[in-house]
């Protein structure tokens, strides 16, 4: 009977010896693992606007995981800015995640990362893009002459637009007894030429290459490229280029050079 009652004593410190153990390795704590996240390439870049990208590719140990980004103007911080995401968008499972950034200054590069915190925080690769430049949008009036008494002199006279919607756009050259006129500009490109410093200067612009169809001498089916610059008063330094061409590429009529006379001039719009 003692023997009995020494085995089964044994047994139950046994038992008790291996729940311990057991209970010992199901209290062990998890070490925290931090969530996982990539930064892509911004989209939707307009002059003050950009969609920010990026992925979360692991929730680390956490059932959940609040994703956002942080931006700024600095190359490689600090980032004085946060998106909005850090207050709402929460996540529970691994996937793609952006934000809308408004507001944004034309023709600046802005820096940015994602940025997930879960069990800890991880931050993506730092990437950049570059506001557009809005178009310039000049009014230019004017016109002048190229050549003297012995060339075949050319004089023109225009009215055009930095952008073929807005009207008028007309454009007039005379040359040799010969007259084209502009029917419709279909395609323009307005600048602003470093080289040319206008005293004083008029606009945010001082090139326009245009593009358009017309009539040679009341025939219409000819082409015309043109170039002018303004390099303000006066404007004997003003600069001009004319092509134009006949329906099958055949160049009619091509001069170049600085106005003899006349002035061409950019306007603000």
């Amino acid at each position: 009977m003692k023997r009995l009652t020494l085995i089964s004593t044994m047994a139950i410190i046994l038992v008790l010896a291996i729940g311990v153990v057991y209970a010992g390795i199901g209290v062990q704590a998890t070490e925290p693992i931090a969530p996982s996240v990539i930064t892509y390439p911004a989209t939707s870049v307009t002059t003050d606007s950009a969609r920010l990208n990026g992925d979360l590719i692991s929730l680390g140990t956490a059932s959940s995981v609040i994703v956002s980004f942080e931006w700024g103007t600095t190359a490689g911080g600090p980032y004085t800015n946060v998106t909005d995401n850090e207050t709402w968008e929460q996540m529970t499972s691994t996937g793609s995640f952006s934000a809308n950034l408004t507001g944004l200054t034309a023709g600046t590069a802005y820096y940015y990362r994602a940025k997930a915190v879960g069990h800890g925080t991880c931050y993506g690769q730092e990437m950049s893009f570059i506001t557009c430049i809005p178009p310039v949008t000049c009014r230019w009036t004017g016109g002048g002459t190229i050549g003297d008494k012995r060339d075949p002199r050319e004089t023109h006279g225009f009215e055009l637009h930095c952008n073929v919607d807005q009207l008028p756009n007309n454009l007039e050259v005379n040359w040799g007894g010969n007259h084209f006129h502009l029917d419709a500009l279909t395609r323009v490109v307005c600048s602003d030429d470093p080289t040319i410093n206008p005293r004083p200067p008029r606009a945010g612009c001082d090139t326009i290459h245009g593009w358009g169809v017309g009539q040679y001498n009341g025939v219409s089916g000819y082409k015309v490229e043109f170039i002018f610059t303004d390099a303000g008063e006066p404007g004997r330094n003003d600069w001009a280029w004319i092509k134009i061409t006949a329906s099958n590429g055949d160049t009619i009529m091509e001069v170049s050079g600085f106005l003899r006379s006349g002035n061409q001039q950019a306007h603000n719009c």
